[in-house]
């Protein structure tokens, strides 16, 4: 399992979740079993830090 909010400290969190407009999460999962299935991936690799405007060739 892999989040790109590893580690953050967040300050609000999803109140539902929608699945091709089915409600599947609201405070506990819904959904029925065997809907959907797990897709295994492995951790991608960090975004390359962006030039500054300031950095950038004239």
């Amino acid at each position: 399992d892999y989040t790109p909010y590893e580690g953050m400290r967040l300050s609000a969190w999803p109140a539902m979740t929608f699945a091709r407009g089915e409600m599947v999460w609201d405070g506990s999962a819904l959904g029925t079993p065997g809907r959907g299935e797990f897709l295994p991936c492995a951790r991608p690799e960090p975004a390359k830090a962006r030039r500054r405007q300031s950095e950038l060739p004239e």
